[in-house]
């Protein structure tokens, strides 16, 4: 009996080779797409956070030249940015911005009191010199990213204002 020589031919790939190599390229193409799409989400966070910081630095720098009734009745007059009567604004690109700017009291026994600025000259009257010298002034900046993940940033910053 005669045996058959069968043809070793290793030239190419076998179906499962190229399933299996398929795969492996699949996965690492969509873990490529998941880490760019990741960092362009985070370029927009970043960028959320440093509009916030700039906001919110800016109306400290309105504040700091001000005397302390002045600063009371602030309400955003001569900033770069308008904002509503509700403290809010719509930037474009980086969704809402509300800006709140609070005058902190500290009580001797350590509880602390936030007054909203602006104040009207009743409420600053009322106030009088039980305010004390000198006042922390908090700037609070929030802004919705508008992203589908509904993310919000906040920033807090301080500063004090002396009476003259």
């Amino acid at each position: 009996m005669r045996k058959l020589k069968m043809r070793q031919n290793d030239a190419g790939l076998t179906l499962i080779e190229l399933m299996f190599a398929a795969g492996v390229m699949a996965v690492g193409l969509v873990l490529m797409m998941q880490s760019i799409i990741s960092l362009s989400n985070q370029a927009k966070v970043t960028d959320i956070r440093v509009a916030a910081s700039h906001f919110s630095h800016g109306v400290l720098e309105s504040i700091r030249g001000r005397d302390l009734s002045r600063t009371m009745q602030f309400n955003g007059d001569g900033l770069e940015f308008d904002l509503s009567d509700d403290g809010t604004m719509l930037l474009e690109g980086i969704g809402n911005v509300t800006v709140t700017i609070a005058a902190l009291i500290t009580s001797d026994e350590g509880s602390v009191r936030e007054i909203e600025i602006p104040l009207s000259d009743g409420e600053l009257e009322t106030l009088g010199d039980s305010l004390p010298n000198p006042l922390e002034i908090q700037v609070e900046v929030k802004m919705d990213a508008g992203m589908s993940e509904g993310y919000e940033y906040k920033f807090r910053t301080s500063t004090l204002v002396y009476t003259l």
